[in-house]
């Protein structure tokens, strides 16, 4: 075989692993060819209680494999899963520093597409950090929320006044974690019982999507556990093409509005006489 046959085959992951950073802000992974695009999506993602695992690497490889530009680490975890699942003052603080984080970068980038993403325990920062945005604020533009350890009615009404997209993941076969675990540890926002990870969640909203477990899921390795959500195949040909597709209400109805627009005028000329009088 020649060598640019063996180029081809080498998992995207090895090059994906090119990281920035590894400061206190966390491990930025970053598409080299298309980090130029100022427009394009940027990711902060939140582990879960562990702290950034290798599926949280795989989940970024495949977030730039479906062509997001960025994905940056959260680091808000200490020492102990378990003050990192119930320490709610801990979570207040770090929600509080990527709502900064992320007010700070949308400063300096206006035109990027921030998302936040969550896993686990982390889904508590992301939503949160969301919650604590200006009403009406245009910083973030979706969260997801990924085997979320929160309590199936969580209320997504103050996160919905400030992003106009939220997507949380369900699946009955997470029950080791978000149902064995949860009920005798509790949630992220201290409930004791199956999470909303698990079981679903009771808001219903039409900016707020359940994206309960498919088996359809399987042929992209995703058999509905804690983890393979995370899942490179599943974030490259799932999470990330509904990511980047997706277009807030406000664009859409400025399009309509252009489209209209366009075809009145349009119409106007269609109507003018050929010759004057």
């Amino acid at each position: 075989m020649k060598r640019s046959g063996v180029m081809r085959l080498v998992p995207a992951t090895l090059l994906a692993l090119l990281m920035l950073s590894a400061s206190g802000c966390g491990i930025a992974w970053t598409d080299r060819e298309g980090f130029i695009r100022h427009d394009g999506v940027y990711v902060f993602h939140a582990p879960g209680i562990s702290g950034d695992v290798p599926h949280d690497h795989y989940f970024a490889a495949g977030l730039l494999r479906a062509g997001v530009q960025e994905v940056r680490f959260v680091t808000w975890t200490t020492m102990s899963p378990g003050r990192n699942l119930t320490d709610v003052a801990l979570h207040e603080a770090q929600a509080r520093r990527l709502a900064d984080r992320v007010r700070g970068f949308k400063a300096t980038s206006p035109e990027a597409r921030v998302v936040l993403t969550g896993h686990s325990g982390g889904a508590k920062i992301a939503i949160r950090a969301a919650e604590l945005l200006e009403v009406g604020s245009d910083v973030i533009e979706q969260v997801w929320l990924l085997a979320p350890a929160l309590s199936p009615d969580y209320d997504f009404g103050p996160a919905l006044e400030r992003v106009p997209r939220i997507v949380a993941f369900s699946s009955p076969h997470d029950g080791l974690l978000l149902g064995a675990g949860t009920s005798l540890f509790g949630t992220s926002d201290r409930y004791f019982g199956d999470a909303g990870g698990r079981v679903g969640f009771l808001y219903e909203h039409p900016r707020f999507e359940q994206w309960g477990y498919d088996p359809a899921w399987l042929a992209f390795r995703n058999s509905g556990d804690h983890m393979q959500v995370l899942g490179q195949r599943f974030a490259w040909q799932i999470i990330g093409p509904s990511m980047l597709s997706w277009i807030p209400p406000a664009t859409r109805a400025e399009a309509s509005l252009t489209t209209a627009g366009a075809a009145a005028s349009d119409g106007r000329s269609e109507a003018a006489p050929a010759d004057g009088p």
